[in-house]
This record gives structure tokens, sequence and C-alpha cells, in this order.
């Protein structure tokens, strides 16, 4: 059987620092890229069991946040223990500035 791959365009609105939902209820993993304007030095990760719910901080084992640091014109992989919940948001380190920011990730089903 063949392995599902769809791409999705997260929105940072202007002056925010999370992206609107992504539902990853049977997705595997995956990846995302960010544009050199992106003001953030890292991204983050909040989560919830469902879209209209409170989302969380995603820790690791040893307690501390899950983060990505980035790389310019690089694909970063989505830690796997963000990929354990329903929904996700990515969050910027910083407020995106100068209007909305957009976040292309790439998911394959699982």
């Amino acid at each position: 059987m063949a392995v599902k791959t769809r791409q999705h365009e997260l929105t940072i609105a202007d002056e925010a620092q999370a992206t609107d939902v992504l539902d990853i209820r049977e997705t595997a993993t995956g990846s995302f890229h960010v544009d050199a304007a992106f003001v953030g030095a890292t991204v983050g990760f909040t989560a919830a069991i469902a879209p209209d719910e409170t989302f969380y901080v995603v820790s690791g084992s040893t307690g501390s946040p899950l983060s990505v640091t980035l790389t310019d014109n690089t694909w970063h992989p989505i830690p796997a223990g963000a990929m354990a919940f329903g929904y996700i948001k990515l969050v910027s380190s910083d407020p995106e500035t100068g209007g909305p920011e957009i976040i292309t990730v790439v998911t394959k089903e699982s």
C-alpha cells in the first residue's frame, strides 16, 4: 500500500507566535520549512486531543519543552513526541512581524 504524503500551509498571524491547528490524527511523521523572513530562532509545539480544546506545551522525556532550532533553507523534522497527539500548533520563539508568516508542513500518513 502506498504511503500518502500531504502538504499543509500553516499561518502565524502578524504579531502572533502560534500557527493555526494541524490535524495529525492519521499521521506518522512530519517535517516543516520556514522562509528566511521568519523571526523566531526556534519552533516549539503545543498539542491537544481535540481542535477546540486547550493546547498545552509538548515536553520531552526530561520535562523540557520540545523545540527545533531553525536553519535557513532546511526542512526540519517534527519531533516524534509532538506527533503523538491529535492536533498540534507550531509556535515561534518570538512574535512574527511584517504580516502573516506561512510555515509549510509535509506529513506522511501512518
